[in-house]
């Protein structure tokens, strides 16, 4: 009854409009689940499937408990499902002679061997769907609520395998990692792609037709959006000290890492540029101005004129920033360098004429102007 009482001050506090409402209304009530079908459904110790069974069609085991408390070894293999004779401790992949039942889908196996299956999943299919059409529909951009409210914890050992593979896939061993890479969209979507390379050639598409122009726009949201997961999934085994960094011979602040085919680096102020000034409150800021900087420039469109894609993550208080791999940047090869600006905070300042020219288009789009300024090194 207290922390009812000091939600709406602190609503208020947050909002700075005096309100006596509490953040449960900012949360929609959530609809009870449906009752399940079975107890658990989770992958057997068996998997992945050995050698000769692979070439016999098998592609994975399934450990399953009904709702009679019956636990069922099923096989899934090119043909559909079936229960074999394996037991806890035993595998058999023979057919069970006692369960002798095979199907093309698992909810037609189930429904021949379990009578509470087939009662209640008839009932969830029949079931009338009582949300509205644009509550089903996926979203174009990924919804990230700032609240949320407390849900019970049950057991569930299908969820517990899927946070161990999906979220540290490096103690995974590398027999396994490759199904686990097929089984997971976002593991094999940006496991070997070239982020960059991708991004800047849905750039280059035509967008003179309104309909060039969807393709080219739906396209480019769409590998942003995979960017950014992917971005988020390493940001966090980064955070987890999940991965080890390139350069890890240097104090952890400034420790770089290359994971998914991206570079990520944490926001802070390794070498104290901004001792004077702030510190690490000034990069934090800084990376995030960077990020608008990126953004404004990627809705200009200029030809000729491109950005790489950068997401910032800030989990367990950390800020981490996450960019695509510029071509030739980690390896010996002189084929990027820095032909406008400083990257020494002003001591020394190049400008490009061709470069300098393509700036002065886009930020007649921003509104900016050109400056002169003037470096300290001679050759500036």
């Amino acid at each position: 009854q207290q922390q009812q009482q000091q939600q709406p001050q602190l609503l208020s506090e947050l909002t700075g409009v005096k309100s006596t409402a509490s953040l449960s209304e900012f949360y929609p009530q959530a609809q009870p689940p449906p009752a399940p079908c079975v107890h658990a459904i989770t992958f057997s110790s068996f998997n992945p499937p050995p050698g000769y069974r692979r070439l016999n069609g098998d592609l994975y085991y399934l450990e399953i408990l009904t709702l009679e408390n019956i636990t069922l070894y099923v096989t899934a293999w090119v043909w559909g499902f079936y229960v074999n004779a394996s037991t806890q401790n035993a595998f058999n992949p023979a057919p069970s002679t006692t369960k002798a039942t095979s199907a093309y889908t698992l909810p037609s196996l189930l429904n021949e061997l379990s009578p509470g299956f087939k009662k209640v999943f008839n009932h969830i299919m029949t079931v009338p769907i009582e949300k509205h059409p644009f509550e089903i529909f996926p979203m174009m951009m990924p919804v990230t609520p700032w609240v949320a409210e407390k849900k019970e914890h049950k057991q569930d050992k299908s969820r517990s395998e899927e946070a161990l593979a999906t979220s540290i896939p490096h103690l995974i061993s590398s027999d396994n990692l490759s199904n686990m890479i097929a089984s997971d969209p976002i593991l094999l979507n940006s496991s070997l792609r070239d982020w960059n390379e991708e991004f800047q050639s849905l750039k280059e598409l035509p967008y003179t037709e309104l309909s060039e122009r969807i393709i080219r726009d739906k396209n480019i949201v769409r590998v942003n959006q995979e960017f950014v997961a992917a971005a988020t999934r390493g940001a966090v085994a980064i955070v987890n000290k999940a991965v080890q960094p390139i350069n890890p011979h240097e104090p952890e602040r400034g420790h770089m890492f290359l994971y998914h085919n991206i570079f990520f680096s944490y926001a802070v102020d390794s070498r104290d540029i901004y001792a004077d000034i702030g510190g690490d409150a000034i990069s934090y800021a800084a990376a995030n101005n960077d990020l608008k900087g990126v953004r404004l420039y990627h809705l200009v469109d200029q030809k000729e004129l491109h950005v790489v894609m950068t997401a910032i993550i800030d989990y367990r208080g950390y800020r981490v920033v996450a960019q695509s791999v510029i071509p030739g940047i980690l390896s010996n090869e002189k084929v990027s360098q820095v032909v406008y600006g400083s990257m020494d905070y002003g001591k020394t300042v190049t400008a490009d004429p061709t470069f300098h020219d393509l700036m002065v288009k886009a930020g007649r789009s921003l509104h900016l102007g050109s400056h002169s300024i003037s470096s300290s090194s001679a050759d500036g």
